[in-house]
């Protein structure tokens, strides 16, 4: 008995001694003669002696180790049975390999084992533009497709090397959307690579001459869109237009090259300034007879692609007609039921299809993705990072909202802070170092809370103004227009004077065109651009404004 426990015990410390050895030289790939697993990457690396790079590919096996390891020059390398590259094995790939000696005489990849994976931003598609839907865009591609995608909060969204956000996006802007899987719709990231076209002036004139090499268009009898009427400018004006520009004849495409067979005949043309300069950007020949109308958009039909105006009356439109909204040339799918429009219609009354569509809405936010607000009122509380307003307003939709409540909000060293009264900026320390809030005593010697403007971005306040004395809000007005001028005026200030004039009309709920311009003096107005305060300086012709105004004095006016 005694004789076979001690059989027992030593063949016990043998496999003791072998096991872990044995284990290893299993999972070992170089021991076993074969690695399976997926490709993490690939990469050459120069050895003294040899004429050509050492391939190396790093694999993780599937019990998890990595592997780097050495292909023999004359390694067989193949995808699903078809010979390639050592490039071609995208990272995620399944292979197996063979060795010969410590080097892989053949890798097999098999392409269908990981559909959809690719390398992060691999997938990349560029387009214009079309819808904002909250979070939900779609672009039409360089194909002529349109594609929809999806952003979500940690979609990094960048403009001009900077971080921006998707309020900052609008209808006709160019982007780059960078996506993580190959059939993903969640974009990892969105460049606005060129801003759409804001437009400088509206045009129309009778065409005299084509100029095809200098691209120059002359024109008579030339008048411009100014406060919902044509207004003679000039006799003749020549004008820059690139051969590209796209030329229609209602919905018919016309080429650069026949468009000189139209001279005689009226054009309606929208331009840029680029370079010092107007250029045309799109152009529409007039068929027939031409109408004004001021109208809100009741219904749409895509399919006829005609719009049901508030005063019964059907307008067609087609991929020709010039729609200009918040002051960028966009195409047809940028309209919307409910829109307050300025159209100009070609044809006669029982068939008239609209060769001009000039959207009059502004809002604070341009698209439903941003969750900006105006707020009114008298500081309750200030500590660090927080205020209290109490009694306080916000516009909504263009109308003054009053609430008998508190409500609690929140700055940062991002927040922009202007004191109307010293007109200068302050930062944080200095609000809260200042006499903006009093206690006890300081009610006692007679002062009071300040006021102030907020603009935010849902609670979070991005620019502030502070004032001593409340403003009478039912005095203000909502208006939006477009920069003609801007002056410092030695007796009031600065100001500026604006063309294409609307307001919002409380009794009719939509937007009234206005038939002058305006003068706007700015010396206590809260001037927003970018999400920051600026200064009526800084303001420059062409700017499209939101405006909070009491009859002449601007209050509050946010740069689109």
């Amino acid at each position: 008995m005694r004789k076979w426990l001690a059989v027992f015990i030593v063949m016990g410390m043998i496999i003791s001694i072998f096991t872990p050895a044995a284990a290893l030289a299993a999972v070992n790939p170089y021991s076993q003669g074969f690695i399976e697993g997926y490709v993490k990457t690939s990469y050459s690396v120069a050895e003294e002696g040899l004429q050509t790079p050492t391939r190396f590919v790093r694999i993780e096996s599937y019990d998890g180790p990595e592997y780097d390891v050495r292909l023999h020059r004359d390694a067989y390398l193949t995808i699903d049975g078809i010979p390639t590259s050592l490039d071609a094995f995208r990272p995620g790939m399944e292979v197996y390999g063979r060795f010969q000696g410590m080097s892989l005489i053949s890798l097999e990849g098999f392409s269908s084992t990981r559909v959809g994976y690719i390398e992060p931003e691999q997938k990349v598609r560029t387009g214009t533009v079309r819808k904002i839907d909250r979070n939900q865009i779609q672009i039409l591609t360089a194909t002529g497709e349109p594609m929809t995608f999806f952003v979500h909060s940690s979609t990094l969204i960048r403009k001009k090397g900077a971080a921006t956000s998707l309020s900052n996006l609008y209808e006709g802007d160019r982007v780059k959307v960078y996506f993580d899987e190959v059939d993903g719709v969640m974009a990892s990231r969105l460049e606005i690579i060129n801003e759409s076209i804001t437009i400088k002036n509206l045009y129309r004139g009778t065409l005299q001459a084509v100029d095809n090499v200098n691209d120059r268009l002359t024109l008579s009898y030339v008048r411009v869109m100014e406060n919902g009427n044509w207004v003679q400018i000039q006799h003749v004006m020549r004008v820059a237009c690139a051969s590209k520009v796209p030329i229609y004849q209602g919905s018919q495409k016309i080429s650069y090259d026949r468009l000189k067979n139209y001279r005689g005949q009226d054009i309606y043309f929208v331009t840029r300034q680029l370079w010092g300069e107007e250029r045309v950007e799109k152009i529409i020949i007039q068929s027939q007879y031409e109408r004004l109308l001021s109208s809100q958009i009741q219904d749409i039909n895509w399919y006829t692609e005609a719009m049901e105006l508030k005063n019964n009356q059907n307008i067609g439109f087609h991929d020709g007609t010039i729609i200009v909204k918040h002051g960028r040339l966009v195409d047809k799918y940028a309209l919307e039921k409910g829109m307050d429009a300025l159209v100009v219609t070609d044809g006669r009354l029982a068939s008239d299809s609209a060769d001009v569509i000039y959207i009059l809405n502004e809002a604070i936010d341009h698209n439903n993705a941003g969750q900006h607000y105006i707020y009114a009122g008298k500081l309750d509380q200030l500590v660090e990072n927080s205020l209290w307003l109490k009694d306080f307003f916000i516009l909504n939709e263009h109308e003054w909202e009053s609430y008998h409540s508190e409500k609690q909000l929140y700055y940062s060293h991002d927040t922009s802070i202007y004191d109307l009264e010293e007109a200068r900026f302050i930062n944080p320390e200095e609000l809260l170092a200042g006499d903006y809030v009093v206690g006890e005593q300081g009610r006692e010697e007679g002062l009071e809370n300040w006021h102030v403007y907020l603009y935010t971005d849902g609670d979070q306040v991005l620019s502030m103004v502070l004032q001593k004395d409340m403003d009478s809000l039912l005095n203000q007005r909502i208006s939006a227009g477009q920069v003609v001028a801007v002056s410092d005026d030695p007796l009031v200030g600065w100001t500026i004077q604006l063309n294409n004039m609307r307001d919002w009309s409380a009794r009719n709920q939509q937007w009234m065109m206005r038939n002058a311009g305006m003068r706007l003096t700015l010396s206590k107005c809260m001037i927003i651009k970018n999400d920051s305060v600026i200064e009526a300086a800084d303001l420059k012709p062409g700017d499209h404004l939101y405006i909070v105004r009491d009859d002449f004095y601007g209050k509050l006016v946010l740069v689109k």
